[in-house]
């Protein structure tokens, strides 16, 4: 630090003016004996964690005939920090060999593979945390000193530059700058609004038609899905329900207002009365036969209360935990807990299709081995079924299986029913919507 400020005092004492200045990395040259020293400035690096580091980086190049055991200059650097102009000068001390190209032409050195720069790196410690948010701009050499075995030169003065002239310039071409990047941002903005309300009016009434089609075409040869099908989400339709089952009119609303509110509501849920649930699957190829047996699991779900006789599970998200348990006799042992929330479609017209003994309803897909193969890939079923306002919509129950020494396994399960009649199940490919088979109604 004493012979940074020594350099600097004694560039200020000797009239120390500028020899070349740059903006960014824009070359500075330096004059120097029969040639110049080339340099390429930076000046603040942001690291990967964000933060504003002050290292000076040069790439030097020796375009003297002359080896430098010493070189001394001053670097003088504007920039805007936040907008605002900022000066900073930093003293550099290095050397340099001889120059290759002094020598020789470019095209040998580089074939022998010469090295014509020489980086210097070096981080200013007092300017940490001070250069935040700042950027270099302008850049100014001042040589202080150059030394070999065979001369010593002091500074020349140069041409004397008004920084802060250039810097007030710079800030308003900035200012200037981000104005107009506003201005076209703000209208770029506008313009892909536009372009996004039509695109989503156009999506909506896209998909208004797709369902319409859809929802007409249930009883019919519909040849496929859209790709990637999804259908309805059950746990979000559960939850719209719910909240209006449960809905209770707030201290400030009349009871016209909450009947109104409450008969919008239901408007809006049940404005789609067919529904399709995506669900899984069982499949087993016969090859005497040459069909894939496909099937949706319709069983009697056990719950405590017994309240839904048939259903078939769509979704399940399951939780766990280990846990150390004791009798009253001291024993102990470690219990396995797992807690099942459900959702599924409570079948309220199961007796309309045709059930195999195993609880599943079943269809068959004409296919060799290979296309069977294929087939499984992607095989998905899908629930269609409607609901109606006036129904006994959503229903609860669940199961509980408590640990015993014998079996130390808890197991709680929380179903929760979307009860809706059935009108058919499908068999399609996931990916592409090919749909396979279909099964409905026998009655």
């Amino acid at each position: 630090m004493a012979m940074r400020k020594l350099v600097v005092v004694a560039a200020v004492l000797i009239g120390l003016t500028q020899i070349d200045f740059a903006q960014k990395e824009t070359p500075i040259t330096l004059p120097l004996d029969d040639g110049q020293i080339r340099i390429t400035a930076q000046f603040i690096r942001v690291n990967g964690y964000g933060s504003y580091v002050p290292e000076l980086t040069l790439a030097l190049e020796n375009q003297t005939s002359s080896a430098w055991t010493t070189l001394k200059f001053l670097v003088d650097i504007g920039g805007l920090c936040n907008g605002e102009p900022r000066h900073w000068s930093l003293p550099v001390i290095t050397s340099l060999g001889p120059s290759c190209l002094a020598r020789f032409p470019r095209a040998w050195c580089q074939a022998e593979g010469h090295s014509f720069v020489k980086e210097y790196k070096d981080t200013s410690i007092p300017l940490i945390g001070k250069v935040d948010g700042c950027k270099a701009e302008i850049f100014k050499a001042s040589l202080v000193l150059a030394e070999n075995s065979k001369t010593r030169i002091d500074g020349v003065t140069g041409e004397r530059v008004d920084l802060e002239k250039q810097l007030q310039e710079l800030k308003a071409k900035h200012e200037a700058e981000v104005t107009a990047q506003a201005e076209e941002k703000r209208r770029a903005a506008e313009v892909k609004a536009e372009e996004t309300r039509k695109a989503v009016e156009a999506q909506a009434k896209k998909d208004a038609a797709d369902l319409k089609l859809f929802t007409d075409s249930i009883k019919l040869s519909a040849p496929r899905l859209p790709p990637h099908f999804m259908g309805n989400d059950i746990v979000q339709l559960f939850k719209a329900h719910e909240m209006i089952r449960t809905a209770q009119k707030s201290e400030y609303e009349t009871s016209a207002q909450f009947k109104t509110r409450i008969g919008i509501s239901e408007t809006n849920f049940f404005n789609k009365t067919t529904l399709s649930l995506v669900v899984a699957v069982v499949s087993e190829y016969d090859a005497d036969e040459r069909v894939l047996k496909v099937g949706v699991e319709c069983s009697d779900p056990h719950g405590i209360s017994r309240r839904v006789s048939n259903s078939i599970s769509v979704k399940s998200s399951r939780a766990g935990r280990v846990y150390e348990a004791s009798n009253a006799f001291g024993a102990k042992a470690n219990i396995q807990e797992t807690d099942v929330e459900s959702f599924h479609v409570g079948v309220n017209n199961a007796s309309d299709f045709p059930i195999t003994t195993a609880k599943y309803l079943m269809s068959s897909i004409k296919s060799g081995p290979d296309e069977a193969r294929q087939i499984k890939i992607g095989l998905s079923g899908l629930v269609i079924c409607a609901i109606a306002r006036g129904d006994d919509i959503t229903t609860d129950d669940s199961i509980l299986s408590k640990a015993t020494f014998d079996n130390p396994h808890e197991y709680f399960e929380q179903m929760h029913f979307l009860n809706a009649r059935v009108l058919a199940i499908w068999f399609f490919d996931s990916s592409t919507g090919k749909v396979y088979a279909k099964v409905e109604p026998e009655k």
